[in-house]
Parts: C-alpha cells; sequence; structure tokens
C-alpha cells in the first residue's frame, strides 16, 4: 500500500473529527512525498490517537510512526499479503506485519536494538518489493 502526503497539518475539522491528543503531534512528512505504508490501524476512543484510521510510515527523519490517513491520499490501495491483523478489547483493530505486535517492538525499533532493527530492514524490504517500490524514495 502507498500513500502520497497531500498536506503536513490538521484541519481544525481534522483535529476534532480524531479527538485525542493528536492536536499536539507534528507529522515529519512531506507534501507529495510518497510513503510505504508499513501497516494500518483503526483506533477507537484512543487516549493519544482519538478515533480514526491511522497509517504506519517511515516518516522523513526514518522514525516508524502512525500518522493519521487524512494527511495523505492512497495512490496504490492493495493491502499487503504479509500484514495480519488485530482486534485490542478497547475495540481498535490493527492490520500489521507480525513481528509488529511483539512486545515493547516500537519501543525496542526506535532504540535501535539490533535484531528488531534486522527484522524491520526485513520486513520494510519485503513491503517494499511487493509495492514495486525498489527504484522509488520518498521525498527527503
Amino acid at each position: 500500500m502507498l500513500v502520497t502526503c497531500k498536506m503536513t497539518t490538521l484541519s481544525g475539522e481534522q483535529i476534532t473529527a480524531l479527538g485525542g491528543s493528536v492536536h499536539q503531534q507534528v507529522f515529519d512528512v512531506t507534501g507529495g512525498g510518497t510513503y510505504l505504508v508499513l501497516g494500518l490501524t483503526v483506533y477507537v476512543a484512543s487516549r493519544i490517537y482519538g478515533s480514526g484510521v491511522y497509517v504506519e510510515i517511515e516518516d522523513d527523519s526514518g522514525h516508524v510512526v502512525s500518522a493519521p490517513l487524512f494527511l495523505f491520499e492512497i495512490v496504490d490501495g492493495r493491502p499487503s499479503q504479509y500484514w495480519t491483523s488485530r482486534f485490542w478489547d478497547d475495540g481498535s483493530f490493527a492490520f500489521w506485519p507480525p513481528s509488529f505486535f511483539n512486545d515493547c517492538y516500537h519501543d525496542r525499533l526506535s532504540e535501535s536494538v539490533p535484531d528488531v532493527r534486522r527484522d524491520y530492514e526485513s520486513v520494510r524490504a519485503q513491503l517494499r518489493e511487493e509495492a514495486g517500490m525498489l527504484q522509488v524514495t520518498q521525498v527527503q
């Protein structure tokens, strides 16, 4: 799945629609940039994310982040064959690569724990190949 950034900040209406503390977030994305969707999450009444659809992407700084789909246009809507789903007790739902569901995965990735970093690089390579992004790079 691929998305193109159509805006870098949320409108007041979008912030209200999402709720949560999303109004405090800054997203390191570039207008017109194409991003590989690593996963897709539907949050329901999350204290942080509110209620809405978020894409897991690698931002312009190389960090894996959850960003509201409002910021993007879907340019290739094919879901990844490498995603699996999970439903949480709070009503939220995600399609992520299986390893993303491991305890503290995202924290350990941001800390560059070697085995998690290697796993992430492998997962990202699979998703890029699947999406036909071998020659495509995001705007930096």
